[in-house]
């Protein structure tokens, strides 16, 4: 009877954050729209969808990363690794869904490693992540010799083509984010992965296999990464070692914006959807409205301080 106020409490704090954030990216869509007509075009929605589809589904794996209080730092060189075998293998005339398999299957060993050095270590995620975040750059510059390697036209519908209106990237993020839905929700893994990151040593004494969820929950990113890496080299046509630079800090900033915690135990799919959604948009808002570069990396560095900052006293005071 205790935990039912409690449960209800979580649900209306997760609303009342989504209500916000759908306001405020309501607010930033009216004025950028009223600064920029072109804003609101099929053709920059269509491009908006399409930029931002790599990071939202990256951001998936990583809001259940986060959700079990894991984080992990290199899947931007996860996703340039991949995306560096999937273009060094086409421009080698190999099959182009061997290719691909490849290129996933490097993605999903990537996630295990990850997974098993920091189960089984129970060091700190940020630190091993970060650790082997050099070693697939390393790998990648390796295998492409620090150059870049094209498809040479082949696969392109994945990151380029549509379906009606709909681009095909839209509808891989959207049944992604389905899934993964269903698992936190629905699933015995799901709700081990909030149990765990809210207490992990309750967990464990609770007879929860934390070792063997961890291992699931990064080899569960790094297949997620590993679609991204696809969508991504497919709508670039080729690739090269620093082609995920930054991913990693975009996903972490949309993952902690939707309401996720740093501390784990907290999060859910649609805030990590919206949180996505308004990078999104405030990125190519910025394009739109010919914002420097550089600037847009200093207002992306005043997001994530913003949202960690949220979070941590949100965490303080729950």
């Amino acid at each position: 009877m205790a935990r039912r106020p409690v449960q209800l409490e979580g649900k209306r704090r997760f609303l009342s954050q989504n209500v916000i954030l759908g306001f405020v990216l309501l607010f930033i869509v009216l004025i950028v729209t009223a600064m920029e007509p072109r804003f609101l075009s099929r053709a920059n929605l269509s491009n908006i969808v399409q930029q931002t589809a790599v990071l939202g589904i990256a951001s998936l794996g990583m809001n259940m990363v986060m959700i079990s209080g894991g984080l992990d730092l290199s899947i931007g060189n996860n996703i340039a690794l991949s995306a560096c075998v999937i273009s060094t293998l086409i421009s080698q005339n190999q099959p182009v869904a061997l290719s691909v398999l490849i290129g996933f299957t490097v993605a999903v060993a990537c996630g295990v490693l990850n997974g098993v050095i920091i189960a089984k270590s129970g060091g700190f995620p940020f630190i091993i992540t970060l650790g082997t975040m050099a070693i697939f750059n390393g790998i990648a510059l390796v295998i492409t010799k620090g150059e870049s390697h094209s498809l040479m036209g082949r696969f392109q519908f994945v990151g380029q083509g549509s379906i009606g209106f709909i681009p095909v990237s839209a509808l891989i993020w959207g049944t992604l984010a389905v899934v993964t839905f269903l698992v936190l929700t629905y699933s015995k893994f799901g709700r081990q992965l909030y149990i765990i990151g809210g207490n992990e040593k309750a967990a464990f004494f609770s007879g929860i296999e934390v070792v063997l969820n961890k291992i699931a929950v990064y080899t569960l990113n790094g297949g997620i990464v590993g679609v991204a890496a696809i969508v991504l080299v497919s709508r670039l046509g080729s690739a090269v070692p620093a082609t995920g630079s930054g991913y990693e800090l975009r996903a972490i900033a949309a993952v902690v914006i939707g309401g996720a915690s740093l501390f784990g135990g907290r999060g859910s799919v649609l805030g990590c959807l919206l949180g996505t959604v308004l990078m999104g948009i405030v990125s190519n808002a910025l394009n739109v409205l010919n914002v420097s570069y550089f600037y847009q990396g200093l207002i992306l560095g005043i997001i994530i301080i913003n949202a960690a900052v949220v979070s941590t006293i949100g965490e303080s005071r729950r």
